[in-house]
């Protein structure tokens, strides 16, 4: 049970923006909140339901022409009882523009969560297509994602496992400001079988709600990209 409460926290797979990588130079600060509902197998007669919430903030900045990086952090905790804290280090890479922009976003991240003092320390390298929809100056983004995870805590031998998902949300442009909800579904094969085998301990997916609010410094500026105008010349 402890495992799967402290996969909620990991699965923190929103906040990576539009389709659409950021001009060089430019940056975006964002901040949210994220809710999860997370059905683990424990038992082969029912699903056990664990809900979730948890802060997140990150800057993400474009380094070159169709390149963009940057890093997120989340937590959540009660003194005493738990502690939660993850960074994640996040990639986009542009891969077409146009009336659907396509990017592909990889990410490393790391997670500590402890209960009652004992930390367990979680890795995930994940990877996510961004296919975004341009409406005018808002974008619907479709995310299908794939993951691998390892962690390991105090008197507990390291395990690994993979997950996928599908994420959907639209950016909503708002001047300097994109006002961004989205929703993913993921699941995992993971077992919780211990040292029973049954099919009906394996599996666990889960739902993650996000709103994240991004500021874009550089569309306050007052700098509008406009066509050149030519001057006819006279004869």
């Amino acid at each position: 049970m402890i495992l799967a409460l402290a996969l909620t926290g990991c699965a923190t797979s929103l906040d990576l923006g539009r389709a659409t990588t950021l001009q060089p130079g430019e940056d975006r600060f964002s901040a949210g909140t994220h809710s999860t509902l997370i059905s683990p197998s424990l038992t082969p007669q029912s699903d056990t339901t664990v809900p979730w919430l948890q802060l997140e903030t990150g800057w993400h900045r474009g380094l070159a022409p169709g390149v963009e990086v940057g890093t997120r952090v989340w937590g959540m905790g009660w003194p005493g009882l738990f502690t939660t804290a993850g960074v994640a280090a996040d990639a986009k890479f542009q891969l077409g523009r146009g009336v659907v922009d396509v990017a592909l976003a990889p990410t490393l991240l790391y997670y500590r969560p402890a209960f009652g003092g004992a930390p367990w320390h979680i890795g995930s390298a994940q990877t996510t297509l961004l296919i975004g929809v341009n409406l005018g100056p808002h974008q619907l983004i479709v995310s299908p994602r794939a993951a691998g995870w390892a962690w390991g805590g105090y008197g507990q031998a390291p395990q690994a496992a993979l997950s996928g998902g599908l994420g959907i949300g639209v950016a909503i442009d708002l001047g300097v400001l994109d006002l961004t909800p989205e929703l993913a579904w993921g699941w995992s094969p993971i077992a919780f079988d211990g040292e029973v085998k049954s099919e009906g301990r394996r599996g666990l997916d889960g739902t993650e709600l996000g709103v994240t609010i991004s500021y874009h410094p550089a569309r306050g500026s007052g700098a509008q990209t406009t066509p050149t105008e030519t001057t006819p010349v006279q004869p």
